[in-house]
């Protein structure tokens, strides 16, 4: 399971590199830039993984909101530049929130379980390809290693 996680954080951290130029670090704190973290879960509520996603998002927007994936209505996507799905669990998605994925037009992350839901949006994504790291760091502070 510890294995699992570093994976997933591993991913996460990479995919944020490539989805967020590197001119945005130095961007304004909110910098125009609105990011959505859609999420499954457990208990339908913001839990540590989800946090920690908003926390690396967070150094490039302050603007971040989270919404349950089954919840998700066009109005939480307005002005929205980023969207972020975190499947924790495996679930079915409803057809609205499939729907909504596909027809925003800003950057789309796909995290975690539920993908192959999403994915079809993504033709050069291959959702069936795994592969293990270690471990994590920003490329300027390799100390504070994930």
């Amino acid at each position: 399971m510890k294995r699992n996680g570093k994976l997933v954080w591993g991913v996460v951290l990479l995919v944020l590199m490539s989805v967020f130029p590197v001119n945005l670090a130095e961007a304004d704190a909110g910098g125009g830039k609105k990011a959505v973290i859609m999420y499954s879960s457990e208990n339908g509520k913001v839990e540590e993984n989800q946090k920690v996603l908003d926390g690396m998002i967070s150094r490039y927007t302050t603007d971040i909101s989270y919404v349950e994936a089954n919840s998700l209505e066009a109005e939480d996507l307005e002005e929205t530049t980023h969207l972020f799905y975190y499947g924790k669990v495996e679930e079915q998605l409803h057809e609205e929130t499939v729907e909504l994925f596909a027809d925003f037009d800003g950057v789309k992350t796909i995290i975690g379980y539920n993908a192959d839901q999403l994915s079809s949006q993504l033709d050069h994504v291959d959702t069936s390809l795994q592969e293990a790291v270690e471990g994590a760091y920003e490329a300027d502070n390799e100390d504070n290693a994930v």
